[in-house]
C-alpha cells in the first residue's frame, strides 16, 4: 500500500510581517467548533453485530488558534466535551436490532499540549 506523505506547507503572515517572522495569531475557534460537531455527530463504528453511534454532542467547549512565527505554522486547541452515544445489537442474520445500550462520553480535556507529551486523552464512559 502506498500511502501520501502531505506536503509542509510553510506559515504565511500578513502583508506587514516581513517574511513572516513576527509572532502573529489568529483565532479558528467558529471554524474549528463547527467542524468538530459536525464530525462528532457523523461518528459511527461497526464491528460484527454491534453498531456505535454518536446521537447529540451534549456539551464542546473551547477555544482553537493558528499562529505563524518564523515562518512556521503552530496550531493550538483546548477543547472539553461531552457526547451522548448508543450502541446496536442485531439478530445473528445482522437484519434486525435486538437490543440498545446508551450512555455518554466525557473528554476533560482534548488539547495539543497532551498529545505533544506522548499522552492520551482521558475519556470517561458512562452507560
Amino acid at each position: 500500500m502506498i500511502k501520501a506523505v502531505p506536503a509542509k506547507v510553510a506559515g504565511e503572515g500578513s502583508v506587514w510581517n516581513n517574511n513572516s517572522y513576527h509572532w502573529e495569531q489568529k483565532s479558528v475557534d467558529q471554524w474549528s467548533t463547527d467542524t468538530l460537531k459536525k464530525t462528532l455527530s457523523l461518528f459511527y463504528f461497526k464491528m460484527e453485530k454491534a453498531t456505535l453511534r454518536i446521537t447529540e454532542v451534549k456539551d464542546l467547549t473551547g477555544e482553537a488558534s493558528v499562529s505563524i512565527r518564523k515562518g512556521k505554522k503552530i496550531v493550538v486547541y483546548e477543547y472539553k466535551c461531552k457526547l451522548l452515544w448508543e450502541c446496536d445489537m442485531a439478530d445473528e442474520s445482522n437484519s434486525k436490532v435486538v437490543g440498545t445500550i446508551g450512555g455518554e462520553y466525557e473528554m476533560p480535556e482534548i488539547s495539543n499540549d497532551v498529545l505533544a507529551d506522548g499522552d492520551e486523552w482521558d475519556i470517561e464512559c458512562r452507560i
